[in-house]
């Protein structure tokens, strides 16, 4: 997690020096906005936004804040940091905070989004392994076990739920996969209604 939380520390930063702008600069950026409700908002309440910009940046400073500390623990427990933001989005909307209400909703889903590029790096990084194991035996595992410690130090666990990825041995192939951000084991279906990241192998490459 230290890249993604690097990451928000920069984006605590320019945030922060988005209320540090100067009021005209600042209700032009507002005017900006990509239509929706947001924009909405923004044309209606603009007098009242660029009014209350100091309780408005420790607000935000107080949510970066909040959301970075709770982080600190490791996938899958840190998902819960998610969690976080969308009551202070709300609690902001209540407040008429309108310069928070447009730049913390894009920090909601940080985690959810960096477990699934850790799922994906996983996936890959043991497919590489049962391919190797294959190179060496002709065959792939029956178990993701059988790959530790000659092809792969440990099973990877899957970072949304901390069990070790899933994998089903086929005639010739094999399927793996992680339950993604939905947190249901759909058997790595591909389906709607089902974001299970998986990875298939229908008939293994020739040598």
């Amino acid at each position: 997690g230290t890249g993604f939380n690097r990451a928000l520390v920069g984006e605590r930063v320019m945030g922060l020096a988005t209320f540090d702008s100067a009021p005209e600069k600042l209700r032009e950026m507002l005017l900006q906005l990509e239509p929706g409700t947001a924009r909405s908002t923004v044309q209606t309440n603009l007098d009242t936004a660029l009014v209350n910009l100091k309780e408005q940046r420790q607000f935000y400073e107080d949510s970066l804040n909040q959301f970075i500390v709770a982080r600190r623990d490791a996938l899958p427990a840190r998902l819960k940091a998610d969690d976080v933001m969308a009551p202070r989005v709300d609690e902001a909307k209540s407040k008429n905070y309108v310069v928070c209400t447009m730049l913390l909703p894009a920090v909601g889903k940080v985690t959810s989004k960096e477990a699934g590029g850790v799922a994906r790096l996983r996936l890959a990084q043991t497919a590489v392994s049962l391919e190797r194991f294959r190179a060496a035996n002709n065959h792939y595992p029956d178990s993701l076990n059988e790959l530790a410690p000659k092809f792969l130090a440990a099973v990877p666990s899957d970072p949304f739920d901390g069990q070790p990825l899933r994998y089903r041995k086929s005639v010739e192939g094999y399927l793996l996969y992680s339950v993604g951000p939905d947190l249901k084991d759909d058997s790595g279906a591909r389906k709607p209604g089902s974001d299970d990241l998986s990875f298939v192998v229908v008939k293994p490459p020739k040598p």
